[in-house]
């Protein structure tokens, strides 16, 4: 939620209308400015940030982009700072990463899990 709140406030002080799309769609993010959309896949860690998890249904959004008409920016939150311990923790800090116009590349994807259908017997 840190990195969201973040990420909302970039794109609204860059001019952004603002919708977070993050519990109904494949994207966090649907920005809108000057009739042109851009959809923000966003993420955060408390690592370096040189890898991030996405989902098969984020790289096809990101993916279909172009054809369809809008842009997908990935913005990185990397080395947040976690403070407080159980029910009262706190994130703060961190570096934004922002990749304008994604396009997730296979050689930069790597397979990390599988699902298995099994047979019913």
């Amino acid at each position: 939620m840190y990195a969201m709140d973040l990420a909302k406030k970039h794109y609204a002080a860059l001019g952004f209308k603002v919708t977070d799309t993050s519990s109904t769609h494949p994207y966090d993010l649907s920005c809108l400015k000057n009739d042109r959309v851009t959809r923000v896949e966003v993420k955060g860690t408390q690592t370096t940030g040189s890898t991030v998890d996405v989902t098969v249904a984020e790289v096809e959004s990101a993916r279909c982009g172009e054809k369809l008409g809008y842009a997908t920016d990935l913005f990185v939150v990397h080395s947040i700072r976690l403070t407080g311990a159980g029910d009262s923790i706190h994130a703060n800090g961190g570096t934004i990463h922002k990749i304008s116009d994604w396009f997730p590349m296979d050689a930069r994807l790597k397979t990390m899990t599988f699902r298995y259908e099994v047979e019913r017997i």
